[in-house]
């Protein structure tokens, strides 16, 4: 606001100034200001979408992942139980669910994380990204480690990277995941245990609707043979992303 003093704010300005970062200040002279600003970002947002080439107006592969998720649902009211998920192989705290990427012979074999890992990022180039895709509930300690997961690969690999908690990211970039250019590589997380909760109503519980939602959207990635990590976690997230974090050091070393 006009008149505001804010010495974080000129720490951040003076800082992206210094690494030529783009960014934009700005000042408004009333609350009630937000307004203009929201009408402003939504027309940026439609320009981007244009040169994005995705449709900004529409969401056809949200709607995807969510057909993916009721078919599941469905199977499961039927059978009583999900697709296999059976871990391929565990390492501590986090265990092999799928793995879908173009691999030889000697990549089949991996019997380490840090193979898995070397061998699923080594053919990603810039301008690629990764995104880490958790289902589970965003905390401070699962955003320090998520943090230190993007940091570890962007400084190994130079590739972009993003993050996102399921099941909301579906709802906001997982359309540029599935709709937009085929550049990004996927290390989905998924929690081994979930916490019951019951849904009034309905044949399956809150902890059934999120496996369904991280399967059908990992379908969607799938079919369009984009690279896909699954991994699975034991315990606390951020204990799994803290010891991820270790594997793509090493594995990123090699």
């Amino acid at each position: 606001m006009a008149g505001e003093k804010s010495a974080a704010m000129d720490r951040l300005s003076r800082a992206c100034r210094r690494a030529r970062a783009p960014h934009v200040e700005i000042v408004l002279g009333a609350k009630h200001e937000l307004g203009r600003q929201f009408l402003i970002w939504e027309a940026a947002t439609a320009a981007c979408g244009y040169f994005l080439k995705i449709n900004p107006f529409d969401e056809p592969n949200v709607t995807e992942s969510k057909n993916n998720t009721q078919a599941i649902l469905k199977a499961f009211q039927s059978s009583g139980h999900f697709p296999q998920q059976r871990p391929q192989a565990r390492w501590g705290k986090l265990s092999l669910v799928a793995i879908e990427a173009e691999r030889n012979a000697g990549e089949k074999n991996c019997q380490t994380l840090e193979c898995v890992l070397h061998f699923f990022l080594k053919k990603q180039k810039p301008p690629r990204y990764v995104a880490v895709l958790g289902y589970f509930q965003s905390t401070r300690q699962t955003e320090t480690a998520v943090a230190k997961v993007r940091t570890v690969i962007r400084q190994k690999t130079k590739l972009a990277t993003l993050r996102g908690y399921g099941p909301r990211f579906l709802h906001s970039i997982g359309q540029l995941y599935k709709g937009g250019p085929r550049t990004g590589a996927f290390i989905v997380l998924v929690r081994e245990q979930y916490d019951t909760l019951a849904i009034p109503g309905r044949y399956f519980e809150f902890n059934d609707l999120i496996r369904a939602q991280a399967i059908g959207d990992t379908q969607a990635l799938v079919s369009r043979k984009l690279p896909v990590l699954v991994l699975g976690v034991a315990g606390q997230p951020a204990l799994g992303l803290r010891q991820l974090e270790q594997a793509l050091k090493k594995a990123l070393s090699k």
